[in-house]
């Protein structure tokens, strides 16, 4: 364990600090060891997590902290298959916890007491994740939820794009294809717009 990810991994287990103090920690853990791949490190913060949830916090923290494990499995997952993206793997433990823990942050009563931004980080991962087991509708749902709150933003945009336009290629109405196809189109050229300026 490198000694910054100890040293955040220290600051979360404080009960001294802040909480908000605790979980910027946490987050930045989880962001050092996805970045490096560590995989024991992960799962100290995932325990980190558990014992922070356990204590007297608001359901602000709470949700926040949902979204959080959603990241720990995601990472975990994406380290046990680095080149295999899981298209339509619903049953490994990886999936089904991210899948867990992206509901509970989106349903709890504290979502909405989160930073509009956050929300549509969740309502994008959960939208991708769905989308990856092969729920597009229910994955389509989840993008514009986040679409709704912040129209421009670019990551729920790209990604309903990339969704609709493999949806498209299941459907048999060569018309209805079409139709689906331009609106992908519309969000990956909107994206590709919003991310040159």
């Amino acid at each position: 364990m490198t000694d910054s990810l100890k040293r955040w991994f220290d600051s979360a287990a404080d009960t001294d600090q802040p909480l908000e103090a605790r979980l910027d920690a946490i987050a930045r853990a989880i962001d050092l060891a996805t970045d490096a791949r560590n995989r024991s490190g992960l799962e100290r913060a995932d325990e980190l997590v558990e014992q922070v949830s356990r204590g007297q916090i608001s359901p602000r923290a709470a949700a926040t902290l949902a979204y959080y494990r959603a990241n720990i499995w995601s990472a975990i997952h994406t380290l046990k298959s680095p080149d295999a993206p899981g298209i339509w793997d619903w049953q490994g433990e990886e999936t089904q916890q991210e899948i867990l823990y992206l509901r509970q942050a989106a349903y709890h009563p504290g979502f909405e007491d989160i930073d509009p931004v956050r929300k549509c980080q969740i309502d994008t991962n959960l939208g991708n994740l769905l989308n990856r087991v092969g729920r597009a509708v229910d994955a389509i749902e989840s993008w514009n939820r986040a679409l709704a709150r912040i129209p421009r933003f670019a990551m729920a945009r790209g990604n309903r794009g990339h969704g609709l336009s493999y949806y498209s290629r299941a459907l048999y109405d060569r018309s209805h294809m079409a139709m689906m196809m331009l609106a992908a189109h519309d969000d990956l050229s909107a994206t590709l717009a919003a991310c040159r300026t």
